[in-house]
């Protein structure tokens, strides 16, 4: 009705908002890989313009996923009322509900796939001039860190494109031969540059996505299996295939019941199995209500300093997304959150697919498989990116059946 007072017409207005909201999107993936402050102006920009277009009535358009995240918000608050903690301490879990306008606003006006390529293409570009501009790899201490805090967070991120990248337009059944072979170069200059953060916790995320991605691709299945195992041996022979023959000769240097002092060779993999056992102990101590998500690195520092006299570095969460919302939070926030995911590929079976929702679900399966190894929520830049593509995949999943 204002618009209409004022004269403005409204269709060119709409027309606009979705141009701009679009732009910024895209934008947002491509400055995440370059500098995470403009990233996160970006960012602004998406949630004030898809606020500018909420309606109290779209809260009818909330899906059980939505539902779930509100309940385990909900536990969260509950859990910071019961330990007086300061809200600082839920800040990256709180975008949950803070970027839920950018839901809102898709699945009122859904992507295509196109769209998705487009959003694939622009991460890409982003990693590759970063990676550029970066020039010196060696000036980050031996692993590459991008616009990262920590190289295990920006290694999940490139390798999150490197599977859409995979799916969306490999998989794509009307994919040009040249577009096949742009994608394929894209991939193995992505991988190329993610081997530089020798970071191995990501092939998790990226074999389970591929045994989907194969299982999917029903027509060429053996030409998919073949080039997944082209592309794990390539990464085999890059620096992080060093890594991985690490990981199990290290095994042996670790006394797995007085948990050596870290050395050198053995230390990531001391530190995350020092953190699994300090994680289950206190959660069977404190099941219901976990220890609260301030107490984590003092309590910590006692375990190890005083009681077990080990010289594991301390840190504020334990690399592992599950023990580490059940530590803080307790085991029901985790049952809560485990059903967030699960919910999604519920509904994604009981639906009719498209390549949108293969794309969520990839998403989904890979953060999940990164959780084993990090605790994605304890990073802002990955919790907002995980989120984002969440939300902007997510209404695909229903759109599909919107008449109903």
């Amino acid at each position: 009705m204002l618009l209409s007072f004022l004269g403005v017409n409204q269709k060119k207005y709409s027309d606009n908002i979705n141009a701009l909201i679009y732009i910024f999107i895209l934008s947002f993936f491509f400055l995440t890989f370059i500098d995470r402050n403009l990233s996160n102006i970006s960012l602004l920009l998406v949630l004030f313009l898809c606020l500018s277009v909420f309606h109290v009535k779209d809260l009818a358009l909330t899906k059980p996923p939505i539902v779930f995240i509100f309940i385990f918000f909900a536990s969260l608050f509950l859990n910071r009322l019961y330990y007086d903690t300061e809200f600082n301490e839920y800040d990256n879990y709180s975008r949950l509900i803070i970027c839920l306008p950018i839901y809102y606003y898709f699945i009122k006006n859904p992507i295509n796939p196109s769209f998705l390529v487009h959003l694939i293409i622009a991460s890409s570009l982003g990693i590759i001039i970063k990676f550029i501009l970066a020039a010196d790899v060696s000036m980050f201490a031996g692993r590459y860190l991008g616009s990262s805090s920590s190289a295990i967070t920006y290694a999940n991120m490139i390798m999150t494109i490197i599977i859409l990248l995979m799916y969306t337009i490999i998989l794509n059944k009307t994919s040009l031969v040249y577009r096949i072979l742009i994608a394929s170069i894209l991939i193995l200059f992505l991988v190329f540059i993610w081997s530089q953060t020798l970071t191995r916790g990501s092939l998790i995320g990226l074999i389970l996505s591929s045994i989907l991605i194969i299982l999917w691709n029903e027509k060429s299945r053996v030409i998919m299996f073949f080039s997944t195992s082209v592309l794990l041996f390539l990464i085999y022979l890059s620096p992080v295939g060093d890594r991985i023959d690490n990981f199990f000769v290290n095994l042996n240097n670790i006394n797995f019941s007085t948990i050596e002092n870290s050395t050198i060779e053995n230390r990531s993999l001391n530190q995350r199995f020092a953190y699994s056992i300090f994680a289950i102990e206190n959660i069977m101590k404190n099941p219901t209500m976990g220890i609260g998500a301030s107490n984590v690195e003092q309590a910590m520092t006692d375990d190890f300093r005083n009681e077990k006299g080990i010289l594991v570095a301390v840190a504020d969460h334990v690399h592992n997304e599950y023990l580490d919302i059940a530590l803080k939070f307790g085991l029901i926030s985790l049952v809560i959150f485990i059903i967030i995911w699960i919910s999604i590929i519920l509904d994604f079976i009981r639906f009719k697919k498209n390549h949108l929702s293969c794309a969520l679900v990839l998403t989904v399966i890979s953060h999940m498989g990164y959780m084993l190894t990090q605790s994605v929520f304890a990073h802002h830049q990955a919790t907002v990116f995980f989120i984002i593509l969440l939300y902007v995949l997510l209404p695909n999943l229903y759109s599909i059946n919107k008449k109903t």
